[in-house]
This record gives structure tokens, C-alpha cells and sequence, in this order.
């Protein structure tokens, strides 16, 4: 997670917390209709149709919207086959122990079973039909401390965000691991803001100091994310604005890629220009080289690729010679030596740099060049 990222999106939460919950965006209508979902919403309650209904209107945009009627056409449901519907949620709410695999299982049975009963006394268009989203809603709801709300467009803005860019998957294929992994690890941060648990607890006091009744506790906090990640998108409250988008972790191999190939380019830059410099030692008029089959010698002539070696005695039968030999393909082919402890060691060395000096000068030059978009994240990923 971007804790930088997470700090000014808590920062924007505190600076709007006043306007959130005014007397028109009243978002604290979360917390009171958590502390009461669980008795409306009661699969053996007395009230049970009575109760979804209220639960319903209480809602307001968090199942249903503009052009999504699920939780409403339960409702209906209800009202013609009250058992049907308190059997669905009766199963939904049944305790899981935390496994997030039997978890989706009971969404996936619910779906199946709430969206043939839509279909049976209510309607067979999409507008009616509950999906993962809805299913995690009522659960949510039912018992936050142990779930949490999942709402996709709110999510897709807040997570990049945040720095998590884990694949949640789709409706159909959804990854509640990966989605409650990143709120567990958000969730874990809140307590750590001051400043961010003081405005929350000030929801449950009045103006006076007196005890606001019947809010959820959300000793686990879960609440406040929701209504975090609510308000993220910036046709909600825009939390998210001037909170910069971080790196992708794709860019950050790219960029850390790009920063190795300079590297390895810069160092074999480096290993030429030395090579370099150990033959121009070496490839001057005057110097003293040995050849196995000619003996002591002296270079004569340099020109660009060639030498030139005088040998005053070349054998017992020619007095002196001059031969002619490519540099430094001579030294390291074994074909002449010089006396220094150090010359093994570095016609070794430099056995491939020398011949590649103007492409080790090319390869640098394009590399940085390469790497000249993620300058900036030196000393963070690499």
C-alpha cells in the first residue's frame, strides 16, 4: 500500500467530513442502519417482510440505485413467499467461520436461489437481478465487523490510488481473497491516523456531548472504510483529488529493468575504456614483446589495426625480421607476450571489451536515454 497516497485521502475524508454527513448527505445513515440490518433483516424475526421493506428504503444507494432494483424485488418476493425469502437469508447469514471459500459458495447458492425466485414472481430483466456486489452488500450489512462492502466503481477508483493493484476479478469470477487482503491492509492503517480517529469518533457525540444513539460500534473500523472507498470517485466526494496515481508494478519492473541495462551498458562502457587504455600501454613504438618462435622483440610501427615487431634475432638462421601481426588479437591468441605480472590476467579481461568500445558507447547513450522516464523513482525501486 502507498501510505502517502492513503495519508492525503484520509486528509481529504477529515477536510470533508462536515459536508458528508450534513443534513442532506447524512452518510452516518451507515452506521444507524448497520446497528439495525441485523434485526430488520432477522430470518426468524417476527416482522420479517415488515422489516426488509424498511431495510430497503434505509439503504438508499448502497444496493439498489437509479436503475437496479435487487434489493426491492426481494422484497416483493417476500410478500408472496415470506419462507422462500427468510430461508435465502437464513442461509446468506449462516456463520463461516471467516473461510472466504464457503463464504462465496453461500453467494453463489444464494444468487442462484434469489434470482429464480425474481424470476418466478417478479421479472426476468438484469434490473432485478442480485449479483456479487448486492450478495457482499447484505452481508456487509448483516455483520460488518467480519465483512466488507464491495461497490466496483468505487473500489476501481480508490485502489490504484492506494497503491493495491491486485486483480479482483469479475462478477462472475471474483476474487473476495484478493478484495479483502486490500482491506485488511487499509483497515490496518486507519488506527494509525489521530487525526482521522478523532473525526470518526465525533460522529457519536452531538453537538452538547451527549451519546448519539443507535450507531454501529465498528470496533473493526469497517464502516469507515466503506465510507472512505464511498466517497473516493470524484462524482462522490473526490477524495482521490491531487492524490497522484502511483506506478504500476509492470512500470516498476520496466523501470528497474531499464536502470539494470544502464547499468551493465555504463559498466562495460567503463570495462572498454580500460581496455583501452591497457593496449595503447602496450601498442607503442618502442615497446619490448616477446614471441615463442621469433624471441625478443620491439614494436616499430602502430597503425590502426596492425603492428609492426622488429625481431634483431629471429632464430639461427635469419639475423633479424620484421613481421606484421593484428592487435590485440596477437596477445590474446598467445602469439606475442609482454613482460608484466599483470598481462595474463588482463588480455583475459579484456579478451571482447576493446573491439566493442563504439557499441558500449552506443548501448549507454540509449539506455539512459531509456531510462530517462523513471528518473525520478531513484532510490525508491531500485
Amino acid at each position: 500500500m502507498n501510505r502517502e497516497n492513503l495519508d492525503r485521502i484520509f486528509g481529504h475524508y477529515i477536510e470533508k467530513f462536515d459536508l458528508l454527513n450534513n443534513e442532506q448527505n447524512d452518510e452516518n445513515f451507515k452506521w444507524s442502519l448497520c446497528a439495525d440490518f441485523h434485526t430488520l433483516m432477522d430470518p426468524d424475526g417476527e416482522h420479517f417482510v415488515e422489516g426488509i421493506h424498511e431495510a430497503v428504503v434505509r439503504s438508499r444507494n448502497l444496493v439498489d440505485g437509479s436503475s437496479r432494483y435487487c434489493f426491492k424485488s426481494l422484497a416483493r418476493c417476500a410478500e408472496l413467499d415470506e419462507k422462500a425469502v427468510r430461508d435465502l437469508f437464513r442461509a446468506l447469514f449462516r456463520d463461516d467461520g471467516g473461510d472466504l471459500k464457503l463464504r462465496q459458495k453461500k453467494i453463489d447458492v444464494f444468487l442462484r436461489n434469489s434470482n429464480a425466485l425474481i424470476r418466478k414472481y417478479v421479472s426476468t430483466y438484469a434490473i432485478f437481478k442480485n449479483d456479487q456486489r448486492t450478495a457482499m452488500c447484505y452481508l456487509f450489512l448483516n455483520d460488518p465487523e467480519h465483512h466488507y462492502l464491495h461497490k466496483a466503481h468505487e473500489v476501481r477508483a480508490f485502489a490504484p490510488r492506494a497503491g493495491f493493484f491486485g486483480d479482483f476479478g469479475t462478477y462472475t469470477d471474483f476474487r473476495m481473497d484478493v478484495f479483502y487482503d486490500m482491506c485488511d491492509r487499509v483497515a490496518a492503517c486507519l488506527p494509525q491516523c489521530p487525526e482521522l480517529m478523532k473525526v470518526h469518533r465525533s460522529r457519536y457525540f452531538d453537538a452538547d456531548g451527549n451519546p448519539v444513539p443507535g450507531l454501529h460500534p465498528d470496533t473493526n473500523y469497517h464502516i469507515l472504510l466503506a465510507d472512505i472507498i464511498h466517497g473516493c470517485p470524484k462524482d462522490r466526494y473526490n477524495f482521490i483529488d491531487d492524490v497522484p496515481l502511483p506506478l504500476h508494478p509492470v512500470e516498476i519492473i520496466r523501470a528497474q529493468d531499464a536502470h539494470e541495462r544502464m547499468e551493465r551498458a555504463r559498466a562495460d562502457l567503463a570495462l572498454s575504456e580500460e581496455a583501452k587504455a591497457f593496449y595503447e600501454e602496450l601498442l607503442r613504438p618502442g615497446a619490448a614483446v616477446h614471441s615463442r618462435g621469433n624471441g625478443d622483440g620491439e614494436i616499430i610501427r602502430v597503425s590502426r589495426n596492425t603492428i609492426t615487431v622488429h625481431f634483431p634475432s629471429a632464430g639461427k638462421k635469419e639475423k633479424e625480421k620484421k613481421v606484421s601481426y593484428l592487435a590485440p588479437a596477437c596477445f590474446e591468441m598467445g602469439m606475442l607476450t609482454v613482460d608484466r605480472p599483470d598481462f595474463a590476467e588482463k588480455v583475459r579481461r579484456y579478451r571482447q571489451p576493446l573491439p566493442r568500445l563504439g557499441h558500449n558507447e552506443k548501448a549507454l547513450r540509449k539506455a539512459t536515454k531509456a531510462f530517462q522516464p523513471y528518473e525520478g523513482l531513484a532510490g525508491w525501486c531500485f
